[in-house]
């Protein structure tokens, strides 16, 4: 019996272990999303700047 309850207790602790690594790798998708959306603004920022330096060439 005893056996029995210390299964179930590992069988929680997977669970519980399950649903940490879950949420740890969802926050780091979140990071690695966060870094994506600031890598397309710098992106984003550079090309402006090169519209804006082409657009002075012209003139």
């Amino acid at each position: 019996m005893s056996k029995g309850n210390n299964y179930s207790l590992d069988f929680s602790h997977i669970i519980l272990l399950s649903f940490v690594l879950k949420w740890k790798y969802n926050i780091t998708e979140k990071t690695r999303n966060n870094f994506l959306l600031f890598e397309n603004n710098l992106n984003n920022l550079r090309t402006r700047e090169l519209w804006i330096i082409f657009a002075e060439n012209l003139r």
